[in-house]
Order: C-alpha cells, then structure tokens, then sequence
C-alpha cells in the first residue's frame, strides 16, 4: 500500500533593494542635506505653496551594471506604488538638460551630480524624499531619506494693496498729483491676516527705493519744480506675488 503525499511548492519573487547612506567608490546613490543657502523663503512667515521653489542635489555612483535611470520619490508608508516626482534617464549615461525640473551633471567616469527643482506644496509638509537608482532586473538601490520643510498655503487671490499718497488713496493705474511740497506722505499697506512682508519699490527719476514699512512716511520727490514735474512709479508686491503699478505724475 503506498502513501501519497501532496506539497504545494511556492514561488516568492525577490527584488534586491539597499539604502545608501555614504557614497564611497561603490554603486550608490546619496542626497545632500546641506541645502539651505539655495533655498531661502520668499516671505517672512516661511514657505508658502506654489510660491516657492526648493532644490535638492545628490551624487550617484554607477559600475557596468546598466543603469537606466534615477528616480526622485515621496516616501510613503500607505503606498506599495512608487511616487515618482520626476525620472532622469541615463540610458546612455548622464545626458540631461540643465533646463529640466530634475537632472544630471556628469563629473566623471562612473560619477554624476544631481539637481533636483521642487515646486513645494503644503500637502508634502515634512515629508520624506529620496532618491533611488532603477537597474536591470528590477533592482533598486535607494538614497538616504531628508524631509522637506513645513509649508504654509496661503490663498492670494482676495489680497488687496492699499496705496496713501497726502492721505488720498490711489486705486488706478495712473494718477496726476498737485503737491507745495517735495516731500510726500505715503502709507502702503496690505490687509491681510498673516504677517506678510510687504514690498514696494518706488521709481523716481531712474532711482530706485525699496520700501518696507507699512506704516506712514514720508518720500521726498526728485527734482520737482514749476518748470519740471516728478514720475514715479509705484510697484507693489506680496512676497513677489501679485504685483500692482502705479505711474503718478507730481507737478508743483
């Protein structure tokens, strides 16, 4: 009498996968996490989404083994699938764009730098980004995680710009004014929640001041007279979002 015995055999598919986190001569991929001089806040409150731009550079290493590509991803715990924000090709080794939102600088055999443009958005607060090399047969070797910085939405599409001159508001593009004197009182101001950096640069007779007090002051125009009347130009902005101008003609 025989025994049959029944086994069910299972396959399991294994994808290699390493973290790198120093790049020595060996295949590797490293983010840099010295990157603050590069990225300096548009407004005083810190970053601001879809306003400001944020830059990360790395180094990849690559031997023979075909690289085809460099991935630049949000790290997801929930997510099986990878979340790509941009892919530089390397089918025939380091030959992107500098103009491209991500790319690669060869430096030399078997080395390249990379440069990484974000467009921050307040959904990817203090989240994690890495880096992560595509090789043949699904292999994946990935760079050390850093977090991008906290970012602040802020809606600038109801933000309105108040423009004094002589206690008189100016709401047009263009105004004529009749002034005694040289010396001018202005109060610009943007009612806004947030403390928000106003800027406003006044143009007059080709030289240029930046004005960074929203409380009252006073301008003293350049060459005014009977004879010759004083252009100025009035441009406003909230963290170099938007702009206004303003042309006034002063005559005495």
């Amino acid at each position: 009498m025989f025994n049959l015995f029944y086994a069910t055999v299972y396959f399991v598919s294994y994808i290699p996968t390493y973290t790198c986190e120093r790049c020595g001569q060996e295949e590797c991929i490293l983010l840099f996490d010295n990157y603050s001089e590069e990225n300096e806040p548009k407004c005083r409150i810190g970053f601001v989404d879809g306003l400001d731009h944020f830059v990360i550079k790395g180094q990849v290493n690559t031997t023979k083994q075909g690289l085809s590509a460099v991935g630049f991803e949000f790290v997801s715990e929930d997510s099986q699938t990878p979340n790509y924000y941009c892919l530089i090709r390397f089918v025939m080794g380091c030959q992107s764009k500098q103009t491209d939102a991500c790319y690669c600088m060869g430096t030399d055999e078997g080395k390249a730098s990379l440069v990484f443009n974000l467009t921050l958005r307040h959904q990817d607060s203090d989240t994690k980004v890495r880096a992560v090399m595509l090789l043949p047969e699904r292999r994946k070797i990935f760079s050390n995680a850093i977090r991008l910085p906290n970012v602040t939405k802020i809606d600038f599409t109801n933000v309105s710009s108040v423009l004094k001159i002589n206690d008189i508001n100016v709401d047009k593009k263009f105004c004529l004014r009749s002034v005694t004197d040289p010396t001018i009182k202005i109060l610009y101001n943007v009612p806004f929640t947030q403390k928000v950096r106003p800027q406003l640069l006044i143009t007059n007779n080709n030289k240029t001041t930046l004005w960074t007090d929203n409380k009252e002051g006073s301008y003293n125009l350049i060459d005014l007279s009977v004879e010759s009347p004083s252009e100025v130009n009035f441009t406003f902005s909230l963290c170099g979002f938007n702009e206004k101008y303003v042309h006034c003609t002063f005559i005495k």
